[in-house]
């Protein structure tokens, strides 16, 4: 019974703290070159990024 009640508590805080991350790369329209000193940021959240020289971001710990 205590086996049962540790693993089901275990595996809601374990599944409660799932995030995950979001990347890319922002480009001209254009030129499609790859544009750097972007604000990327995740729409109702406080999350954010910025690309990088070669246009890149990554935003981790996304709910």
């Amino acid at each position: 019974m205590y086996l049962i009640l540790f693993l089901l508590i275990t595996s809601i805080s374990v599944f409660g703290q799932m995030t995950g991350s979001l990347k890319g790369q922002v480009q001209d329209g254009d030129t499609k070159q790859p544009l750097s000193g972007v604000t990327v940021k995740v729409s109702g959240t406080k999350s954010g990024s910025v690309t990088d020289v070669n246009g890149s971001y990554l935003i981790k710990n996304l709910p």
